[in-house]
């Protein structure tokens, strides 16, 4: 696994990010904090879980001392936790853009193990599937289903998909997908 490689995780990581935001992005603000009748957390909860990983494991890879974690009060309203992402992303493409080629294969310090930087990237992105698998279902049963998530949607679309600057829509421009729930 190279950097380009790590990038290219990352680019779907955040394609999938975009599609989930922007399908919440049309809900109401009641159904954005209701609690959720089939996943462990709701929607912001989901959502606001994810972010934290996100940021606290690049804060790791880049040596910085790890703050405290995101709360849910902290995001009041979608269109508040869209607006930390879109930075926090931005954030993230610096710190990839930044990787030598070899970077991801080096050993990284993690407690008393020692994983390839590499897998702790998927994990990351891995994690972040379980998490817009969730948030996935309870957009879809609020009618705002964000529509396929997997890889192969992201490679079907070529690299018209790959963004360079942040993907995150911001408040208010989010795009409907063919696959809305009635």
């Amino acid at each position: 696994m190279n950097a380009a490689d790590v990038r290219y995780l990352f680019d779907y990581n955040y394609w999938a990010n975009a599609r989930v935001l922007s399908a919440a992005a049309r809900i109401g603000a009641e159904q954005f904090i209701h609690p959720a009748p089939v996943t462990t957390r709701n929607l912001r909860g989901t959502l606001v879980h994810q972010l934290d990983v996100e940021w606290s494991w690049r804060w790791r890879w880049q040596g910085l001392a790890e703050g405290e974690a995101l709360r849910d009060e902290d995001f009041p309203t979608m269109a508040a936790l869209a607006a930390r992402w879109r930075e926090d992303e931005r954030e993230m493409r610096g710190y990839l853009t930044g990787l030598g080629n070899d970077d991801p294969t080096r050993p990284f310090q993690l407690g008393g193990s020692r994983p390839l930087l590499w897998h702790l990237m998927l994990h990351v992105v891995n994690h972040g599937t379980q998490q817009r698998g969730d948030a996935a279902v309870l957009l879809t049963r609020y009618g705002c289903s964000p529509g396929g998530l997997d890889v192969a949607d992201f490679a079907r679309e070529g690299t018209a998909a790959v963004v360079v600057g942040p993907s995150i829509p911001a408040a208010g421009n989010a795009a409907s997908t063919s696959e809305d729930a009635p």
